[in-house]
């Protein structure tokens, strides 16, 4: 974080305490804001995941209350969350690795021929597929290798 009147203050994670060797995928779109925003681009610029989604809000700041006389108060933004690379969340908000909106996402069609018919809403989460197909995509064996690891006897093997 760093304010107009408040010094920069570095939050670091050490990599040796990772929680996982797995991949992550994070998913975000335009109302992720705040601490997500902030979680999201760390896990981002570290390389730890990949974010799939659309521009994150750019609410990313810290914020004071300041009472009035009247016993009111007045909530005022005194500094800003930066990403690890420096770059400020605030009004940017975090632009995905993997941009995707879930219109893109239901528009795929094969036959662009086709006569145009009222779509139903669709019944499964079209980011979290996407984000599913990220994970699997070149990272298989990773997978692969935490289900022999925690699933000896192959019990969730088709899974």
């Amino acid at each position: 974080t760093q304010g107009q009147k408040l010094p920069r203050h570095d939050y670091d994670a050490a990599s040796s305490k990772d929680i996982t060797k797995l991949p992550v995928v994070v998913i975000v779109n335009r109302g992720t804001a705040g601490g997500a925003e902030v979680a999201a681009a760390a896990l981002l610029d570290d390389k730890r995941s990949e974010v799939v989604g659309e521009r994150t809000y750019g609410d990313a700041s810290v914020r004071k209350a300041i009472t009035l006389d009247d016993g009111s108060a007045v909530i005022l933004s005194v500094a800003k969350y930066y990403s690890p690379s420096g770059k400020s969340i605030q009004d940017t908000g975090v632009t995905p690795s993997v941009p995707m909106t879930e219109t893109e996402a239901s528009t795929d069609t094969d036959d662009d021929s086709a006569p145009a018919e009222p779509q139903a809403k669709p019944t499964e989460d079209l980011l979290l597929k996407k984000a599913i197909e990220v994970v699997n995509g070149g990272k298989v064996q990773a997978v692969a290798n935490f289900r022999t690891a925690h699933d000896p006897l192959g019990i969730n093997a088709a899974n």
